[in-house]
């Protein structure tokens, strides 16, 4: 087996095909999809872009968290097609502005008003319902494909080949979509299987990140590596998202580190109107250290079935993106023994470029860099970075990359690196 993204996936549907892969809520019931499924409903797509689309087109994606989000993706990645996810935050000139490129759209229905008269209404596919006379994505499961598609696009991949593109969070302007080739992406695969962060057998991971931003999109792909199952959800408020994390009982929770913000208060709020011995045990085992202290060992099991209830029983670790996490607040969750992995990455790097994890991580730090990663510190103190997982230049934006002469992307991130090679970020640009 090769590298690349296909032939992850082709492997983990052999080798899982029973075994659950996604899922995701539909009213009130939680539907699985094994990976043979995804295998099965991906062949089907493929099967309408091979009539619809060439090779080599790009595909946009606009819509909400969804199953239907996650099989149009995989079809594009598995089909030579390159899938343009478009932020759900992007207004239209933004959105406009990429969708010269487009040659199909997977589109959600409330989205379509940010389209409508800019884009052929045939060369629309609805992903969350059917509306009007557009297609809709679930009418493509119905056809009857008896032919391997996918199989078909095991071929000889170029590493360089363009395979999709993650928009930057627009924080400085206009979203720019970064081009990610082959290499780059199954770079990012096989770097985070290699860190062994997850267990096959055991995990679940529930995300509500949205899969168009690069945490998010990182978090949708990387199931492929590792065949644990993926919770979908989408933060519609605090309250529901504490309510699927009771029903679905994740290991792991990719989430935003305003998340943890609110986390910290609601779990104030509770223990505000405690008994005395519950409150005073919150106290010490937020704020103290559990090995150091034996009020806080006392009431620790007290204090975390409490709040475990709130989270879900089986919960080992967060993973934390998208922005800066202040210390206190990571100090705060591992006192609870709910320790907050963060890291480094950004839309040019497709994802991750540094990593925290159970076993080597240090507060105040995103990590140390993946293996293959080269990092270092400019004259200008801004971050440096260096590696297979760097993207190929922008889509259809007059930015250029700030690529040294000898292959360096600088970010604009300033930062430091200690001895022991755990880089830290100052000032933090969102992505």
């Amino acid at each position: 087996m090769g590298d690349y993204f296909i032939h992850h996936f082709l492997e983990r549907s052999k080798a899982s095909s029973s075994q659950p892969a996604f899922r995701y809520k539909i009213g009130n019931e939680w539907i699985s999809y094994t990976w043979g499924d995804i295998y099965e409903l991906c062949n089907k797509v493929i099967s309408f872009l091979d009539k619809a689309t060439k090779e080599g087109s790009y595909i946009g994606i606009l819509g909400k968290n969804s199953i239907n989000w996650v099989v149009a993706d995989y079809s594009c990645l598995l089909s030579n097609r390159i899938s343009l996810p478009f932020h759900i935050w992007m207004d239209r000139e933004n959105i406009l502005h990429h969708l010269s490129f487009v040659s199909l759209l997977f589109v959600d229905t409330d989205f379509l008003p940010l389209v409508k008269g800019e884009f052929p209404d045939e060369k629309i596919i609805t992903l969350d319902k059917r509306f009007d006379n557009y297609k809709f994505i679930e009418d493509l499961y119905k056809e009857d494909i008896y032919e391997d598609l996918i199989g078909n696009y095991t071929r000889e991949i170029t590493s360089d080949e363009i395979t999709t593109t993650i928009f930057t969070s627009g924080s400085s302007g206009s979203c720019a979509g970064s081009l990610v080739s082959q290499e780059s992406l199954g770079f990012e695969i096989n770097s985070l299987k290699k860190l062994l962060l997850y267990d096959s057998t055991s995990d679940e991971q529930m995300v509500f990140m949205p899969f168009s931003q690069t945490l998010g999109r990182l978090a949708e792909i990387v199931p492929v590596a590792y065949g644990f199952p993926t919770a979908i959800v989408n933060l519609v408020d605090a309250e529901r998202l504490a309510g699927d994390m009771k029903e679905v009982q994740p290991t792991v929770m990719v989430a935003y580190p305003d998340y943890f913000i609110y986390l910290r208060n609601a779990f104030e709020q509770i223990f505000e109107t405690a008994p005395l011995y519950k409150k005073v045990g919150f106290e010490a085992i937020a704020h103290l250290k559990l090995e150091n202290n034996k009020l806080a060992k006392k009431f620790k099991d007290l204090i975390k079935n409490t709040v475990r209830r709130y989270l879900g029983k089986n919960l080992k670790f967060f993973i934390c993106g998208g922005g800066n996490l202040d210390e206190p607040i990571i100090n705060y969750f591992e006192n609870l023994k709910m320790p907050i992995l963060t890291g480094y990455g950004m839309a040019e790097t497709t994802g991750a470029t540094h990593l925290n994890t159970l076993e080597k991580r240090k507060n105040g730090s995103v990590g140390l860099p993946l293996e293959g990663i080269e990092t270092k510190i400019g004259a200008d103190a801004h971050i440096y970075l260096r590696g297979p997982n760097l993207m190929k230049g922008y889509l259809n934006d007059v930015r250029k990359p700030s690529f040294t002469p000898d292959g360096w992307l600088r970010t604009d991130d300033v930062g430091e690196i200690d001895s022991e090679g755990f880089l830290f970020v100052k000032t933090h640009k969102n992505q």
